[in-house]
């Protein structure tokens, strides 16, 4: 469960082309609301990426500039909304965090370890001890930097 929702729907959009103004505003509401990770998928770990709202504007807008997927989900806690949630994974995830990393202020230094893991990764080779020892200090480090103080 991220953002404290369940019972998901997928909607659907497409990819387009964006302005600088787009892109400012997409890094503005990530840094925002959004939220960078590395997650366990299947034998190894992988980068999230995940906007959550109780508006779905700016949730299709994220799924219209840079792909990925949207959900609707029900919360579990009825005095909480409905949520529209947007999620990436893995090499578009990279793709994305590129595009907005020179407009991004909070969570520039999450990114930029979220970039620097995506770059170690090697397809099609098989996963050791150490890069499992090392992936999990990349994650430990992105959720570190999650913790609100």
């Amino acid at each position: 469960m991220v953002c404290g929702v369940s019972e998901s729907k997928e909607i659907t959009g497409k990819e387009k082309e964006m302005t600088n103004e787009e892109l400012a505003w997409a890094a503005g509401f990530f840094d925002g609301e959004g939220c960078v990770m590395i997650v366990k998928k299947r034998s190894a770990h992988a980068i999230r990426l995940a906007v959550c709202q109780v508006n779905p504007t700016p949730i299709n807008l994220f799924k219209k500039f840079f792909g990925g997927h949207t959900l609707y989900s029900t919360p579990k806690n009825k005095n909480w909304h409905p949520q529209w949630k947007w999620e990436q994974d893995s090499k578009s995830a990279y793709e994305t965090l590129t595009k907005l990393l020179p407009y991004l202020i909070v969570k520039k230094d999450a990114v930029e370890l979220a970039l620097e893991f995506q770059k170690l990764k090697k397809k099609g080779r098989k996963i050791t001890e150490q890069d499992l020892i090392i992936e999990q200090e990349f994650k430990s480090k992105i959720s570190h930097l999650n913790r609100k103080d």
